[in-house]
């Protein structure tokens, strides 16, 4: 009786729970309305999702941590607008870093459009023990990035009583308002993870009288059919791990499976154009400042490079991505008056300030980590997560029009250099001619380099060096980034760290100074000159052996470790030209081997030419940007191995 007693408390205890008021989950300490712990009768049991012995076995043969037993999301949408979505996550915790690293698990949600609830949270352990999560330990924390302020939040789920062998499992339903964004609504989901899948499921419903939505994956591992006249479903198993490279835009390369609103990029770019539009506005003090920018400006190009430095650098960057602001630029003047704001706000004023100066000045979305075209599988909004500006230049005595592109966030590049994220990365013109997505113009050459170079060699056996490096495109935004926010003695502490890194211990620094950092130039100097204190022995001096470090330095630095997927390579030229001033009473007998390297990816020559009183050796390296593909990368990392090998310089030398 006692036993039955209990039974019966439990069932109504149960009851109780389910029908309980939602508890609001708090940010730091206070109550949101938009995310709620409401928990309903659990779903699953250890033994129904348990795996075969053979299966655990070949997963810990694999070495595989954990692995997603069951990935489940439930779509509707409603008559109304609202995106209904219930989302289930059970993972299967094998070893004991896996209970030390994974024992979290996390939901987002934006506190402007959406309302979420958690419904399920415990852990599955062996035994069939079931542990609850207790709703105290839950944490929201809004989800910020550098200078970036959203209504995002992060939802930090901890399990308790874990152990090797457990599951956790997550229910997080979640309701999105779509009459609060303008945009038509899509959802990028991923039938892959960077540990193995047991079992991934979509389901796509919709009420009566909803234009049903379209579906599309690149999966190979996914099925899709129709359930009836409101409804798809979308199934996958036994899914292996996304095996990930150092050096890739995961996003060009996992699987996915795209739900959305049924529209044409025709009219995305339309719906954007207008909510773009809103942010202009006839204010004089626009005309004012576009007037100022400007004045005794005859040339497009100076009109251009002006505009854009003033909006790059003295418009600082700061996101607040809250309510409509994460979507729509805010009034131009605002931005103005302000001198700060997000991608879209530095867009629209670059735009508008431009198109008073009488350029023909769009704004462009874009993604920083997508540049794969054939990924873009359905028109939808969700791909881009930037904004910057095109401007088209009417071509010159008959040449064609140009267009430029400039990336207002950064405030390091010159107006005709793209910011490297954008470079080739996908695009979609906010412009009513806009037809289909396209992609970013990139530059043959990313990194530029001239290095030009006189030692001179003492009687005492020293070697007396002034150098000057000239960095030219993504080069010089680099160092300009490092440089530009330093004091004086921050930047004389910068250059004398980066050159001993790359030269002897041997060598002494006499000074160092740059050129071009304040400006937006399309260029940055950097002057040293150094000694190496006995670098030769003048009563032995038959032949003189040096290396060029900055050479060999970008080689290393552009070997990519891929192994499983291309890589894209931003390209480099490199220019070396090097003058060697003997002493007194010596001439060059001979110099060294001449290189003339050629591969598919470039080329390296290195030639010698004697002089009087000395010996001019001048290098280059020339590999233009590339998509190099998964087999060929052994190849490419044995070419820039061969110029580290070979950027040596050798030559003979005797006495008068």
């Amino acid at each position: 009786m006692y036993r039955i007693l209990m039974i019966l408390f439990g069932l109504v205890a149960a009851a109780h729970a389910v029908s309980a008021e939602p508890l609001r989950l708090t940010s730091g300490g206070q109550p949101v309305d938009f995310a709620f712990w409401s928990p309903v009768a659990p779903s699953f049991e250890y033994q129904e999702l348990a795996l075969t012995p053979e299966r655990l076995r070949g997963l810990q043969a694999q070495g595989t941590d954990y692995v997603y037993r069951l990935y489940r999301s439930e779509i509707h949408l409603r008559a109304d607008g609202t995106v209904v979505e219930t989302e289930t996550t059970v993972r299967l915790l094998l070893t004991q870093a896996a209970v030390r690293n994974e024992g979290d698990d996390y939901a987002w949600a934006d506190a402007y459009s959406d309302t979420v609830t958690i419904e399920q949270a415990y852990s599955l352990l062996p035994d069939g023990q079931r542990i609850a999560v207790e709703p105290a330990t839950v944490q929201m924390t809004p989800e910020e990035s550098y200078r970036i302020f959203s209504d995002y939040f992060t939802i930090t789920v901890p399990f308790g009583g874990l152990v090797p062998g457990s599951m956790t499992v997550l229910v997080v339903r979640s309701e999105h308002d779509g009459e609060a964004f303008p945009l038509p609504w899509s959802r990028i989901l991923r039938p892959q993870a960077s540990q193995p899948m047991e079992r991934f499921e979509v389901s796509v419903t919709w009420d009566e009288g909803v234009t049903p939505p379209e579906w599309r994956s690149d999966s190979a591992d996914l099925t899709c059919r129709s359930q009836g006249e409101r409804s798809v479903a979308c199934v996958a198993s036994d899914i292996p791990a996304f095996v990930d490279d150092p050096e890739m835009n995961f996003r060009d390369r996992i699987p996915m499976l795209v739900v959305a609103e049924p529209v044409t990029w025709r009219e995305l770019a339309r719906q954007e154009q207008d909510l773009f539009e809103m942010a202009l506005e006839a204010k004089p003090a626009l005309d004012e400042t576009a007037a100022r920018l400007t004045a005794n400006m005859s040339s497009a190009e100076e009109r251009l490079a002006a505009i854009h430095r003033f909006v790059a650098q003295e418009v600082r960057y700061l996101g607040l991505e809250h309510g409509l602001g994460g979507i729509i630029p805010r009034p131009t003047h605002l931005t103005l008056s302000r001198r700060f704001g997000d991608c879209k706000d530095k867009a629209a004023l670059f735009v508008d300030l431009a198109r008073r100066a009488g350029l023909d000045a769009y704004p462009v979305l874009t993604s920083t980590q997508r540049e794969n075209l054939g990924k873009l599988l359905l028109p939808a909004a969700s791909y881009f997560n930037h904004m910057i500006a095109c401007v088209r230049l009417p071509g010159v005595a008959g040449e064609a029009d140009r267009e430029i592109c400039l990336d207002l966030t950064d405030p390091y590049s010159s107006y005709d250099v793209l910011s490297r994220g954008a470079q080739g990365a996908i695009r979609l013109d906010v412009r009513p001619e806009t037809q289909a997505p396209g992609q970013l113009p990139a530059d043959d050459y990313g990194w530029l380099l001239t290095v030009e170079s006189e030692h001179r060699m003492t009687p005492n056996g020293w070697l007396e060096s002034d150098v000057t490096r000239t960095y030219g495109g993504l080069n010089a935004a680099w160092l300009r980034s490092h440089l530009q926010d330093l004091a004086q003695d921050g930047r004389q502490e910068w250059l004398r760290d980066d050159y001993y890194d790359k030269h002897w211990d041997e060598v002494e620094l006499i000074s160092a100074t740059a050129e071009g950092v304040d400006e937006l130039s399309s260029e940055v100097r950097v002057l040293t000159r150094s000694s190496y204190k006995e670098s030769f022995n003048p009563a032995d001096l038959t032949y003189f052996r040096d290396w060029e470090t900055e050479l060999t330095s970008e080689a290393r630095h552009f070997t990519t470790g891929n192994e499983n997927h291309p890589y894209q390579f931003a390209g480099m030229r490199i220019l070396s030209t090097t003058r060697y001033r003997l002493p007194q009473g010596f001439h060059v007998t001979s110099g060294g081997a001449e290189i003339d390297f050629v591969s598919e990816f470039g080329r390296f020559t290195m030639r010698y030419q004697s002089e009087a009183g000395g010996m001019l050796v001048t290098t280059e390296l020339t590999m233009p940007r590339a998509l190099i593909a998964t087999a060929s990368i052994p190849r490419f990392n044995d070419f820039l191995q061969h110029v580290d090998d070979h950027a040596n310089i050798r030559f003979e030398i005797a006495r008068n």
